[in-house]
């Protein structure tokens, strides 16, 4: 069968996302999940945790987990006598294990659809300690017979039937099997597509950071469209494909994929173990996951590790989610298994089960959180600290129900949910501990999010779902709605139009704001590198005073998340000036990383002009 490297790059309007909120997101999201203390998973008496990247639901329905685990150590090349394919039930006792002797570094895994089990045997760093092994794929039943192996035992190769390390292997619904082939950035960097029965199709992907390239092409996923998503974690993002190697999209709001995951309900899970100041600054480690319809981060499980930019890894590598949301981070660096538990109502949902609340769940929920909030003044005086505790679980559920209720209908909607969510958090974790001036102060940042909950901002279209109301004077009007701050001045006279015209930035302006910050930004790096003191203080002006035209812009605009986005760039760029100014490259290294995870929404492919010629943020198709 004929080779083939070549990939049509297509674009898409239908999978562009609204970034500026996906972005600033990254570090700061919903946290759904409560961490089970210490590690999940009993192993045989005697035996302790390796390392572990390897884990995935079982598809019988069962609740049970499968994992690889190597050996109580990172190999398992000096412990043949030890089985690295483990299946845990849902409360964490181990049901039965095979592989011994099989597999010297377990990396990657997939469970199929009849349940057998697909590893990748990635070897390991440095030499091959077992010459024999090594560098395939090897598929097992669920009882551990072995049906398949792809690849040639021991032998590294980037031919049609052998593969150097591979990182993850994937079954496609229609028995295709794709296999990301290359671990660490000088490997072979390529996807590999074969068919049932193991024979070659396909090829793609090469070393370098374009559209289609790869660096340590780490991790797979699919999603409900058959798309491919490929954790490209040497070039710090996930690449979206089509099966036959065509580009779809290209993700860097969910920091720097080492595990994918991706639900029956479509939401994406991403574990990244690696971020810090060297290798994606101004990223934190953690699991971020949101829905694959729009690219939003809607939520972050963060790594408790205290000092990541002294860490080579920390946090899952891989990454899996069972039926109730729960989720299960495989951790190569702290050797463990550890569990994330749901705490809200939407996390089954995300997990591919339940339904999704209807109008009616939707309205209860409502009345649930007013009642609520209505308690807590009196709790508050009366320091009734249980009765607080209890008001506040009460929001948190009604609040995630919500959530759950505007995901697929309205995604303004969903962002007030979630900022919501994340103050009714903050204040049940305030409660929780008895502190009653946090308490208070927590109480009012929920009471400023939570405005869509009054039920004179929303009605009842004509099916009888809820929607945000559009009416004139509705806090949620189509004038007010995506602004937060101070609107701008209705001065009258020709005082205040000079005073307008001075503030006004026009969409041309904007425009050249932006091509210059582009190009600002272009020449960072190498001053940096250079330790050009005078010309990056020069460039770094540029972008502040760039960003402050588009704060403007944007303000003018009403557009909240725009504006926040360029706030929040613009005081990145501040920081790099300063740092220019004193001389400070590594600070101003810093600096740079954090302008650049903000400034995302800089680049012209995310935004469009609207019928008045207008910049906006691209707004998602169905």
């Amino acid at each position: 069968m004929t080779r083939s490297r070549g990939l049509t790059l297509v674009t898409t309007a239908v999978f562009l996302i609204t970034l500026g909120v996906a972005v600033y997101a990254q570090n700061d999201a919903p946290g759904a999940y409560h961490t089970a203390e210490g590690i999940w998973g009993q192993l045989p008496e005697g035996r302790t945790w390796g390392a572990t990247s390897a884990v995935y639901p079982a598809r019988d329905g069962s609740g049970d987990i499968w994992v690889g685990e190597r050996c109580g150590a990172n190999s398992c090349a000096n412990r043949p006598d030890l089985d690295p394919i483990l299946r845990f039930t849902a409360d964490g006792e181990l049901r039965y294990s095979f592989g011994a002797g099989m597999i010297l570094w377990p990396h990657g895994m997939f469970v199929d659809a009849d349940g057998n089990v697909w590893i990748t045997d990635a070897v390991g760093f440095g030499a091959n300690p077992r010459p024999e092994m090594g560098h395939v794929i090897l598929k097992f039943s669920p009882r551990g017979e072995l049906l398949m192996t792809l690849g040639q035992p021991g032998v590294a190769g980037d031919g049609e039937d052998t593969f150097r390390q591979p990182s993850d292997v994937l079954v496609a619904p229609n028995g295709n099997i794709f296999v990301v082939d290359g671990h660490g950035a000088a490997g072979n960097n390529r996807v590999v597509k074969f068919s049932s029965d193991g024979t070659f199709i396909m090829e793609w992907g090469q070393t370098g950071s374009e559209n289609g390239e790869f660096r340590d092409p780490h991790a797979l996923a699919m999603d409900s469209q058959g798309r491919l998503y490929v954790g490209d974690r040497g070039n710090s993002r996930v690449q979206v494909f089509s099966q036959n190697g065509d580009h779809i999209a290209t993700w860097t709001q969910f920091g720097r994929p080492s595990g994918l995951f991706i639900t029956a309900a479509d939401i994406l899970y991403v574990a990244d173990s690696e971020s810090n100041a060297r290798r994606n600054p101004g990223w934190k480690r953690g699991i971020r996951f949101g829905s694959v319809t729009d690219g939003m981060v809607d939520g972050f499980i963060r790594d408790p590790e205290p000092n990541q930019d002294s860490s080579g890894t920390s946090a899952a590598e891989g990454v899996a989610v069972d039926a109730n949301g729960d989720v299960y981070g495989a951790e190569v660096g702290p050797l463990m298994l550890r569990k994330h538990i749901c705490i809200v109502w939407s996390c089954t949902l995300e997990g591919g089960g339940g339904a999704r609340p209807n109008a009616d769940d939707y309205d209860g929920a409502m009345k649930a959180i007013r009642g609520a909030l209505g308690a807590v003044g009196d709790q508050m005086s009366a320091e009734d600290a249980p009765g607080l505790e209890a008001s506040a679980a009460t929001i948190v559920e009604g609040i995630s129900k919500a959530r759950a209720y505007w995901q697929t209908r309205d995604r303004r909607a969903l962002r007030y949910a979630i900022s919501a969510q994340r103050a009714a958090q903050g204040f049940h974790e305030a409660a929780a501990t008895g502190d009653f001036d946090a308490t208070g102060v927590a109480f009012g940042a929920l009471r400023e999010t939570c405005s869509p909950c009054h039920e004179q901002y929303r009605e009842r279209d004509a099916d009888g779902n809820w929607q945000i109301k559009h009416s004139t004077g509705s806090p949620q009007s189509e004038s007010t709605i995506s602004w937060s701050g101070p609107a701008p001045e209705e001065t009258r006279g020709d005082e205040g139009q000079r005073e307008r015209s001075a503030r006004e930035v026009t969409p041309e302006a904007y425009d050249g704001a932006m091509k210059a910050i582009r190009g600002a930004v272009g020449e960072v790096g190498d001053q940096i590198s250079g330790q050009d003191a005078a010309g990056l203080e020069a460039s770094a002006t540029r972008i502040s005073r760039g960003m402050a035209r588009v704060m403007i812009y944007w303000r003018l605009q009403r557009e909240r998340v725009a504006y926040g986005m360029a706030e929040t760039a613009m005081n990145a760029g501040r920081s790099l000036q300063a740092a220019a100014a004193a001389g400070d490259f590594a600070a101003a290294g810093t600096a740079f990383g954090e302008l650049r995870a903000q400034c995302t929404p800089c680049h012209e492919q995310y935004r469009e002009r609207d019928a008045d010629g207008n910049w906006q943020i691209k707004a998602r198709s169905q």
